[in-house]
């Protein structure tokens, strides 16, 4: 009997010591991290579950450009799968390798299976299209606006940015 609860008890404490919420998780990771860890401290942090995510941006490539029509010739679909994640937002003091105090903001993403990377990194893997689509479609659109950036022909545009006025 005394093993089995001896056995309980450390699997417990075992259980007990690793991190386990995304603030937890995210503040092991700037920790693991700093130069100086016990100098860190925090000033602000937010955790916004953000959930799992499908999306789909269509683009025209313009063949020709006039005042308030665009002649298309293709139509691409892109597809984005965003995982679900936490977002942390984390605001630290700290001592740089030079030992002078400096103070910056971090943006994490906490994945439930425990993972966390630097956002820059989630945006790297995930914001690129997983999927793309492209097919010859000739359309005219007219009454769109163009913006600044669409001043030529020959490039893609979102529809977005073309038909919402």
């Amino acid at each position: 009997m005394r093993k089995i609860l001896l056995l309980l008890f450390s699997a417990v404490a075992l259980c007990a010591c690793k991190p386990t919420t995304p603030e937890q998780l995210a503040k092991r990771f700037v920790l693991d991290r700093a130069v100086d860890p016990s100098s860190i401290r925090i000033l602000y942090h937010s955790e916004v579950l953000r959930q799992e995510r499908t999306k789909q941006d269509t683009m025209y490539h313009l063949a020709a450009l006039l005042p308030d029509t665009a002649i298309i010739d293709s139509i691409r679909i892109e597809t984005r799968h965003f995982p679900e994640h936490y977002y942390c937002y984390w605001t630290i003091e700290g001592n740089d390798s030079s030992a002078h105090p400096c103070h910056c903001n971090i943006e994490l993403a906490v994945f439930p299976n425990g993972e966390v990377m630097y956002y820059e990194t989630y945006r790297d893997t995930y914001y690129g299209a997983t999927a793309s689509i492209t097919h010859e479609q000739r359309d005219t659109l007219t009454g769109i606006r163009t913006p600044g950036f669409y001043k030529d022909a020959d490039v893609w545009a979102l529809k977005q940015m073309l038909l919402e006025r």
